[in-house]
């Protein structure tokens, strides 16, 4: 694009054969501008899409395809998203102003139009057309450039975990797995996207600690209870590095217990963020399943439900691990008052709090854990209509 050059091609839009002769003849003899006439907008516009003027002056009263259509079909063209648009009236009324500023019109001339009227105002806008189209290109280069940050941050996260597999046998495919079922789990529970982020990366990365101590991965069944110095090794390497902050506050709460007796600050309940009561239950879930197959895994989890681990993450981790869901043609059910619900009760629907928080899935079977939860969230947030359930 050539700016205030006088290389500038300008584009003029005129069904009146002797303002189109008067408008061009001032454009190329009195500035020197490169100027081709259209004499209706359909024509218009096929030359806009060939040329790819800087400028276009076009008439607003045209049969056909009339100025302010002329200019929301230019504006609505990627090709030509980077041409200026003024709009010639004899009748600009605030409301055709509005409805033209609307349509992506950037300027107007009154007409009859002055010579030294329409050179500055044509001056003035290939200027900004020049900031506008430098201001893109540089919008550009910086995506660009964010994109080639972005790839080399993600290779040296690869060689990180490389790293940790080399320390930590087995640490990728275990890496893999966490990020997978935590994911599963933030989207059931409706974890902003912010936050799913960060918990993806704390899973992928919850082994690093292992760079710092060998013994941070004990194998077997005493895993479970060094992961807690892993942990602290894990958040405290991931803090050095600013894109990993905020994986490392989500591993630096992991082991924290729903009823306020885990390490380090003894958080409690709701207090401990999501992120990190989603990755413990994840993490722990993997770690029960590899020794003891799916199933126990799940039961050892459940069983420690509102002790350990959140009740709201635990009702969600059997239909994400199993994938299940509410089938085509199951029960429609019946509404229950929260007071009533049972053990082995089937959920429905989701149960969304009245603040629009999805607590429990679709699908879920109730337990002793899940319901007590569930009516300690209704002293606080009740919810008036129950819960859409099925017996047996």
């Amino acid at each position: 694009m050539t700016g205030t050059s006088t290389h500038a091609t300008v584009l003029v839009v005129e069904d009146d054969a002797e303002n189109a002769f008067l408008l061009r003849t001032m454009l190329s003899q009195g500035a020197g501008y490169r100027v081709e006439v259209a004499t209706d907008g359909v024509r218009g516009l096929a030359i806009a899409r060939a040329l790819i003027p800087d400028l276009v002056v076009s008439d607003y009263s045209m049969p056909g395809l009339d100025g302010m259509e002329l200019v929301r079909s230019i504006k609505a063209d990627p090709a030509l998203g980077g041409v200026w648009c003024v709009l010639l009236t004899g009748h600009a009324s605030p409301d055709l102003k509005v409805k033209a500023l609307d349509a992506g019109v950037d300027d107007f001339l009154a007409k009859p139009v002055g010579m030294a009227e329409l050179l500055a105002k044509v001056r003035a806008a290939l200027r900004t057309k020049a900031l506008h189209d430098a201001l893109r290109v540089e919008k550009a280069e910086l995506a660009k450039l964010q994109q080639k940050t972005q790839t080399s941050f993600e290779q040296l996260l690869d060689v990180l975990l490389a790293l940790v597999d080399l320390h930590a046998p087995g640490a990728l495919e275990r890496a893999a797995d966490a990020a997978r079922v935590a994911a599963r789990l933030g989207e059931a529970l409706a974890v902003p996207p912010s936050q799913l982020s960060q918990l993806v990366l704390a899973a992928r990365f919850h082994e690093v600690g292992a760079l710092v101590d060998p013994h941070a991965r004990t194998p077997g069944p005493a895993r479970l209870h060094a992961r807690r110095h892993g942990a602290r090794l894990s958040a405290a390497v991931l803090e050095r590095v600013a894109g990993l902050r905020g994986a490392a506050s989500v591993l630096s709460a992991v082991e924290e217990r729903w009823d306020g007796t885990g390490e380090p600050d003894r958080m409690r309940g709701d207090e401990i963020p999501l992120p990190s009561r989603v990755l413990r239950v994840a993490c722990d879930f993997l770690e029960l399943a590899a020794q003891g197959g799916t199933d126990d895994a799940v039961r050892t989890i459940v069983s420690h439900a509102g002790t350990a681990y959140d009740p709201f993450v635990v009702a969600h981790l059997d239909a994400v691990v199993r994938r299940r869901s509410v089938a085509p043609g199951a029960p429609l059910g019946q509404r229950v008052p929260v007071g009533e619900l049972e053990e082995g009760m089937l959920l429905v629907q989701d149960l969304v709090t009245p603040a629009g928080l999805k607590l429990v899935a679709g699908g879920t079977r109730l337990t002793r854990a899940v319901i007590d939860a569930i009516r300690r969230r209704h002293e606080s947030e009740p919810f008036l209509r129950g819960a859409l359930v099925a017996r047996g």
